[in-house]
């Protein structure tokens, strides 16, 4: 028989034989039904309809929350070297979540993105928007990471082949500014011979 609502454990052993539960396992069941019970019947509560049930039990279980501290861990969260910008996004939005910021959220994650990420060239473009939004912070910042990291990959690129080709062409020299093979002749004077 259920009552209200809570089912009570099965029966710990309703004819002699086995076990149909390890008896350790069946206490916790009862435990937690007569607990719950308990906990039920304390509520003081308007009706007996299930939100408002609901909403009393969270009032007594949930815990209460304490925004300075909250907002604290948020404005202490810096970008970790290494970690991409949506993960370190996702960090803060987890953050925010207590911080009770209500209209200004956004404002909050767009300064503590452009304050404590850990890329000067990010913070510098971000602080070059006039009218900089959260969502067109996250795009920008995105939109660098991306850039570096394909620079990167084409450096090691270049830097590869430049070095192919500085071995196998005599009197041949790589510009440092843009990737270009320059050929000095005896006369000085200098070829292009085009980018890598």
């Amino acid at each position: 028989m259920a009552l209200l609502g809570l089912s009570p454990p099965p029966a710990f052993l309703e004819t002699p034989g086995e076990l149909t539960i390890p008896f350790n396992s069946w206490i916790r069941i009862f435990y937690n039904y007569v607990t719950a019970l308990g906990y039920f019947y304390t509520l003081t509560v308007a009706d007996d309809g299930y939100q408002t049930a609901l909403t009393a039990l969270r009032a007594f279980f949930v815990q209460k929350v304490n925004v300075v501290a909250e907002r604290n861990k948020f404005r202490q969260r810096a970008q970790r070297l290494g970690e991409p910008i949506m993960q370190y996004v996702a960090a803060l939005l987890e953050l925010l979540v207590n911080c009770e910021f209500g209209a200004l959220a956004d404002d909050m994650m767009r300064d503590q993105i452009v304050e404590k990420t850990c890329s000067p060239r990010i913070r510098e473009c971000l602080l070059l928007e006039t009218d900089l939004t959260l969502q067109k912070a996250v795009t920008i910042a995105g939109q660098i990471e991306s850039a570096v990291a394909e620079a990167k990959a084409m450096e090691s690129t270049e830097t590869s082949v430049n070095a192919v080709h500085s071995r196998s062409r005599e009197g041949l020299s790589v510009s440092p500014c843009a990737g270009f093979i320059l050929s000095c002749t005896r006369r000085n004077t200098i070829t292009w011979y085009g980018s890598l």
